[in-house]
């Protein structure tokens, strides 16, 4: 038969009882509040949450958008390797814009953002569909 087990929370007892001398006070009325010029009223509020979720998308449909003006050879090897990459990098950021959208209720930008997953798509099958079909 095993051996009971132990509480090994007897350290916190020991812990618990050390007392701490108590810091000193510092006296801060010698130093004086550097006034600082009143800012102005925004008429508008900005929801910075909405606006970074926007901003993504709106770099993934960029990015998305210049994918048909690779610059590189992609015709096979590394060059088609690191075109596939890219068109992923675009997938990816479409689906987690997607994500980001829905949770942030916005549907103009979920658009957009399901949009680019679609593109994304149909940049890889164009890339992929004609070394499959006449291989």
């Amino acid at each position: 038969m095993p051996a009971e087990r132990k509480d090994h929370r007897d350290w916190l007892v020991v812990v618990s009882a050390i007392s701490l001398a108590a810091l000193p006070k510092i006296p801060f009325s010698g130093l004086q509040r550097i006034p600082f010029p009143a800012l102005p009223k925004i008429p508008f509020s900005i929801d910075l949450a909405a606006l970074s979720v926007r901003l993504f998308v709106g770099l993934g449909v960029l990015l998305g958008a210049a994918m048909p003006y690779w610059p590189y050879s992609h015709a096979w090897s590394w060059g088609l390797l690191f075109y596939f990459s890219a068109v992923m990098l675009v997938m990816v950021a479409g689906i987690w814009g997607a994500k980001l959208t829905w949770d942030a209720r916005l549907p103009a930008a979920h658009t957009l953002a399901i949009g680019t997953i679609v593109w994304s798509l149909g940049l890889l099958a164009s890339e992929a569909v004609p070394r499959i079909v006449y291989a």
